[in-house]
């Protein structure tokens, strides 16, 4: 751990100095143990458990998950008048797809330097469900575009870079797809595109 002396055994360390290496142990530990549990989560195999949901129950979830991000934060996340928002049940994990809103959300945030907005909405296309997220960011250079979903790809210091590769999983695990529409400078849009009936493939692994 960086900052920590490398002394003699038995030379006395004053109490400032005690106080600021204990600091730096506490938070190198939370660190580490930050780390440990997106590895453990990244590594796990998420069975998809399929039942019917509404897309307010997961703009919901995902508003709970961020309930102490919304006060006093100068990013701002906006979340769909659940009045307005389909009522048209669709079919999948909803602990899941809550999680994949969740990471991309996250991701929106850290990409705003300073205040900014990140949009959530989202509509029944169809046989589509479609959520997207939109922030204010700085938007995506096109060099790193092709890059943003690969494990451990990240141009934040510090950052594990799973989110993205979580969410697109998730996503991919429920049959639907991810797309990016970026605009550096201006910000970047993730689009979630979910097959709402999935009735067949449940009758399917039942028998």
């Amino acid at each position: 751990m960086d900052g920590l002396p490398y002394d003699w055994p038995g030379k006395k360390v004053s109490d400032e100095e005690y106080s600021r290496y204990t600091r730096i142990i506490h938070d190198e530990s939370r660190r580490l143990e930050y780390i440990i549990d997106r590895l453990v989560e990244f590594a796990k195999v998420y069975p998809v458990c399929y039942s019917p949901l509404t897309l307010s129950e997961i703009f919901e979830g995902v508003k709970k998950a961020f309930k102490n991000n919304l006060e006093g934060n100068p990013v701002k996340i906006i979340f769909p008048d659940p009045e307005v928002l389909p009522v048209t049940p669709q079919f999948g994990d909803l602990a899941l797809l809550i999680r994949a809103v969740q990471c991309i959300v996250q991701n929106a945030l850290e990409a705003i330097p300073g205040s900014g907005m990140v949009t959530l909405t989202g509509d029944i296309t169809g046989n589509k469900a479609v959520i997207q997220v939109k922030d204010s960011g700085g938007g995506i250079m096109s060099k790193d575009l092709p890059y943003i979903f690969d494990p451990f790809f990240t141009t934040k210091f510090n950052y594990l870079g799973l989110g993205l590769t979580m969410a697109k999983r998730i996503i991919q695990e429920h049959k639907g797809q991810i797309d990016v529409d970026t605009v550096p400078g201006i910000g970047t849009g993730v689009f979630i595109l979910l097959p709402r009936e999935r009735r067949r493939e449940i009758r399917t692994k039942l028998f």
